[in-house]
C-alpha cells in the first residue's frame, strides 16, 4: 500500500473536482457496493462508470488521462467515480477483491475530505483526505465506509495494469 498526498496539481485537481461535483454529473444508483450483505439498508452507493476493458463509456473518459499518464497505466480494466451518502455512524462495508488477478493494480483517489476511510483485512487503513492517492495490488481484501461529518464521500477507483 502507498499513499501519495496532493497527487494532482491544482489546477488539475479543481478542473476534475469541478466536473465530477457539478449538479450535472450523470450518478447512478447501485443497489449495493458488494455483494455481501446486499440486504444491509447501508449497503449501496452511486456510480458513475468511466472505462470497462479500456473501452470509453462515459464523457468523463478525459479526466482519467492524467492518471493514466501519472501511473504509467498499460491498460485499464475499470474505472469508476464512487459516492456515497453520509450515514448517522461510519458504515463499514464489506471487504472484497476489485480484481483478484495479481497483476492487477488498484488506486484510489479522494475527492474530498471526510471522516470516511479504505480500510485492509490486515487493519491498515487510509483516511479520505482530498487530492489523495492510495495504490495496492489487486487482490488485497479492502473496503470503503460511509462519513457521518459530509454530504457524500467521492472517490474514483481505478482498476489497472
Amino acid at each position: 500500500m502507498k499513499i501519495f498526498d496532493n497527487f494532482l496539481n491544482n489546477d488539475d485537481f479543481d478542473h476534475l473536482c469541478n466536473v465530477v461535483f457539478s449538479n450535472n454529473f450523470p450518478w447512478y444508483f447501485n443497489n449495493c457496493k458488494t455483494d455481501t450483505d446486499a440486504d444491509n439498508l447501508n449497503n449501496f452507493q452511486f456510480t458513475h462508470l468511466v472505462s470497462e476493458n479500456d473501452s470509453n463509456n462515459s464523457s468523463t473518459f478525459d479526466l482519467i488521462d492524467i492518471f493514466k499518464i501519472k501511473l504509467k497505466i498499460n491498460s485499464i480494466v475499470r474505472a469508476k467515480f464512487n459516492l456515497t451518502t453520509k450515514t448517522s455512524k461510519i458504515f463499514k462495508f464489506p471487504l472484497h477483491l476489485d480484481d483478484n488477478n495479481k497483476n492487477t493494480k488498484v488506486a484510489i483517489f479522494y475527492l474530498n475530505d471526510n471522516n470516511g476511510y479504505t480500510y485492509f483485512s490486515d487493519g491498515k487503513k487510509c483516511k479520505s483526505k482530498s487530492n489523495r492517492l492510495l495504490t495496492f495490488n489487486g487482490n488485497i481484501f479492502h473496503s470503503g465506509t460511509t462519513s457521518t461529518n459530509t454530504k457524500k464521500r467521492v472517490v474514483l477507483n481505478i482498476c489497472y495494469t
